[in-house]
């Protein structure tokens, strides 16, 4: 078993200590705009290969495999009485430590990985939508889960509508 590193804003986290998220999709880098690859586990490893130019190009899933652990960088900070993360409540902090530079030895929580697989971001389904943690006003859970997705990969080219090919990946705390 294997430790790798994962972030998440603090309403993700808050979905995660409710009990309400259990999955979580990352674009696959390297396989934007890719119409045509091949995904399978090869040793208990995903790796998706894409194909279009003359050469092959082969992708592991940088989130390790079933049964590794998963440990979340979150947004924290340091009081006089130890550390508080932002996903709890508001606390005046002078200065917020950002999730990418969170070390591990003020994590919290530790997920282990039950399932990974590779599809389409748009082919969730609603019960996947809600395992990804969104609590839609409407109940339309997709329509929630785009907006959410919109807000942190639409800047970076990865919005809803490009339909990426994402890694899926389930896990319980």
């Amino acid at each position: 078993m294997k430790e790798h590193p994962i972030i998440f804003s603090p309403s993700m986290v808050r979905a995660i200590l409710d009990g309400r998220k259990t999955q979580t999709r990352r674009v696959i880098r390297g396989a934007r705009g890719s119409a045509s690859i091949y995904a399978g586990e090869r040793d208990g490893i995903w790796v998706v290969e894409r194909f279009g130019d003359s050469a092959q190009h082969t992708i592991r899933c940088p989130y390790g495999r079933v049964g590794d652990r998963l440990w979340v960088r979150e947004t924290c900070g340091l009081t006089g009485r130890g550390i508080v993360y932002r996903a709890d409540r508001e606390f005046h902090i002078n200065r917020w430590i950002p999730a990418i530079h969170m070390p591990r030895s003020a994590a919290r929580l530790f997920l282990s990985i039950e399932d990974i697989r590779v599809e389409r971001l748009q082919s969730i389904n609603y019960a996947n939508a809600w395992a990804e943690g969104v609590f839609p006003e409407d109940g339309d859970a997709i329509a929630a889960f785009a907006d959410l997705w919109d807000t942190i990969n639409g800047k970076r080219g990865c919005g809803w509508d490009t339909n990426p090919w994402v890694w899926v990946i389930t896990f319980r705390k």
